[in-house]
């Protein structure tokens, strides 16, 4: 068969939901013979579908497979070819070998934390005001503290400095701090962590696309990454999965739209493999005594977990450690538990088990208090959940004291925005009850209404913008009422304010004032690392996934505080807000965060600012087809002569055409209007 064999048509042609505009086709629908112009395909497409390629006058066309459904509507000239995505190849993605684009990391960086508080109750008016100014560059940290406050017994300073040089571990100095292991009282020290994270590997998520995707992959456990999909059968294997239970969410952007492809998944364990291990150490002065202490925890299997911790500060200590096994649906657990001083010492032992058969889980725990049966408290317990309902009781027994208590409570979940839940408990002293309904009769609205011995609570909570969010808050007893009302404003600095029918009023600002590469920006986030997106056009709203939003500055730039290192960060520009005169490259861009202060992504090729000019013609009106021409490269102007002109081109001449009249025109600069005079 030959080009002349089959009549040539000029259709609109579609496959499936894509739309590939008016094309050539050959075609001949009583023999069902079909040939389209190879450039109305992708490769993908040309290889899967076709049968062979001919090279006919108007190009190359290639032969379409009998195994292809496709169908003319001839009132409209419409040619649609249903996908077969089996036909587009099999491909293998691994998706934890896919990085984001990596990031510059090494700015130093200078913050300023501060939060402020002032309370007004009965006349007596209160504040204190604590100011965190803290220095960032690589690997190294510092960061002192002062409070000031009304209240003497608050004021405090203290100091501390850290080398983290990756994610693995990390050494800390502290005066006049906090003790990383919970240690009581002002802890002067040092303490050291290091770990390594080995998390369970989904085998293979398969995927059946009709179309080339963008793809992005997250998980409940917080992984996150973008990659382009092949169309075809594909199979993304290695997913991360860092909690024993979750869900994979696949969110897939192709010619069909936004599709979602969702996976649940348990794994045989608390959601880390062998090999994990956590172990944290520190040595110092807690409280004016000598404090020493240590915390670890190791993933001997996939399946067994150990971990353990001990402190000894001054003549007390305590130490335990627990035996973790989780299964298929059982999850089992032993522990051991002491305290010492010097009057003495006791030991606790703990014992627990849950298993899962369907809808229902089962479950047993003793607390043997110095290993004494006896004195020991037993109980069983016994949940059971549906999608609509959840229904659980526990029974606990002291042999000691002979004395039994239970304890019931269900949830209704009537809509998706509508639950009611009752709790009862009987002990040998008492008997408590507490119902509860909660209403979100939109994404702003939440309504809750509770109430429990002789006590009624009403609440009322609006998200009135992503910024701002108002509460309203009434508690009704048999001794009177009170009322209150909190207002929250989130911006450069988080605010919020509460007042009481009391009379009790409460303010509290906070925030940081961050000073990086020549700017300084406001956050409300007070720890963690920076992220600083540099676009080179102002006015740019970025979102940053869990991370929030932030405008670009004069410079170009936005800042954003609280990056886990090592995460995977993608950061999306907000279209509504696009000024009119830039353009982007890709609306989105995945990249990983360093393990240094300061992580700066150069996203400057990506955006394009653009001046809109009107071109004045000296006779009016211009011919057909008036355009301008840069550096070659033609833009078409619209019926007032007006267009946008790329900054890329500032300095270069112009060339103005309408097909019969030609002249030069300057680079506008600040002028709005141009014509051939301004040359």
């Amino acid at each position: 068969m030959t080009c002349e064999d089959l009549p040539e048509s000029l259709l609109d042609v579609r496959i499936g939901a894509d739309a590939r505009g008016a094309q050539y086709v050959k075609i001949n629908e009583d023999t069902r013979a079909l040939w389209l112009l190879a450039s109305a395909l992708t490769p993908a497409e040309r290889r899967g579908y076709g049968t062979g390629e001919v090279s006919c006058p108007e190009g190359p066309f290639v032969i379409l497979s009998p195994d292809v459904p496709w169908s003319v509507n001839a009132a409209d000239q419409v040619l649609t070819l249903q996908p077969r995505p089996e036909r587009l190849g099999r491909h293998t993605i691994n998706v934890t070998g896919t990085p984001g684009l990596p990031a510059t990391s090494g700015t130093p960086v200078w913050q300023l934390g501060y939060t402020t508080q002032l309370s007004l109750q009965g006349g007596d008016l209160r504040g204190g005001v604590t100011v965190e100014p803290g220095y960032r560059q690589g690997p190294w940290e510092a960061r002192a503290t002062a409070t000031l406050s009304s209240d003497a017994s608050l004021n405090r300073a203290g100091a501390w400095a850290a080398w983290q040089p990756d994610e693995t571990v990390r050494l800390k100095a502290t005066v006049g701090g906090t003790s990383e292991l919970g240690a009581a009282g002002t802890f002067n020290g040092v303490h050291a962590r290091t770990g390594r994270t080995v998390p369970f590997l989904w085998p293979e998520l398969k995927l059946t696309l009709p179309f080339d995707a963008q793809a992005t992959v997250q998980t409940t456990g917080g992984f996150r990454r973008a990659l382009n999909v092949p169309a075809g059968e594909v199979s993304l294997l290695g997913i991360p999965l860092t909690q024993g239970s979750g869900r994979i969410v696949v969110t897939l952007q192709d010619p069909r739209g936004q599709v979602r492809v969702e996976q649940p998944y348990i794994v045989d364990s608390r959601g880390l493999a062998a090999g994990s291990f956590d172990l944290q150490a520190e040595l110092g002065a807690a409280g004016g005594a000598l404090h020493t202490g240590v915390r670890g925890a190791l993933n001997v299997t996939d399946h067994l977990t150990v971990a353990g911790t001990a402190q000894l500060t001054g003549a007390d200590g305590k130490a335990s450690v627990t035996v973790d096994y989780a299964a298929g649906h059982t999850h089992s657990t032993l522990g051991l538990n002491s305290r010492w001083n010097a009057a003495g010492s006791t030991w606790t032992a703990q014992a627990a088990s849950r298993w899962n058969v369907g809808p229902v889980t089962f479950g047993v725990r003793a607390d043997l208090p110095d290993f004494a049966p006896g004195n020991g408290t037993y109980t069983t317990l016994i949940n059971w959940q549906t999608p609509d309902v959840l229904i659980g009781g526990e029974l606990a027994y002291v042999p000691q004291t002979q004395q039994w208590s239970a304890a019931a409570t269900g949830t209704w979940f009537v809509t998706d925005q509508a639950q009611a839940s009752l709790q009862v408990s009987r002990s040998a002293e008492r008997l408590r009850a507490r119902a509860q309904v909660l209403l979100r009769p939109s994404d702003q609205v939440t309504l809750r209404a509770d109430t429990s011995a002789g006590t009624m609570a009403l609440g009322a909570y609006v998200q009135v913008d992503p910024q701002r969010s108002v509460g309203l808050h009434a508690t009704v007893t048999p001794t009177g009422q009170q009322g209150e009302i909190s207002v929250r404003q989130q911006g450069p600095a988080d605010i919020t304010g509460r007042l009481t029918s009391a009379g009790q009023v409460n303010v509290v600002a906070r925030g940081t004032l961050i000073a990086v590469a020549g700017n300084v920006f406001a956050a409300t986030t007070q720890s963690g690392g920076i992220l600083l997106v540099r676009t080179g056009v102002p006015g740019i709203r970025l979102n940053v996934s869990a991370l929030g939003e932030a405008t670009t500055n004069a410079e170009g730039d936005a800042a954003f505080l609280g990056a886990a290192p090592g995460g995977a960060y993608q950061v999306t520009v907000v279209p509504e807000a696009l000024p009119f005169e830039v353009t982007v490259g890709a609306e989105r861009q995945e990249f990983t965060a360093g393990t240094d202060a300061v992580t700066t992504l150069d996203w400057r090729p990506n955006f394009t600012r653009n001046l809109w000019v009107t071109y004045v013609w000296p006779v009016q009106p211009p011919g057909e087809t008036p355009t301008v021409e840069y550096d070659g490269e033609l833009f078409a102007l619209d019926a007032a002569g007006a267009t946008l002109i790329p900054q890329r081109f500032e300095g270069r001449t112009g060339i103005l055409r309408d097909g019969t009249f030609t002249c030069t025109v300057p680079w506008p600069r600040e002028r709005k209007e141009l014509s051939c005079s301004d040359s």
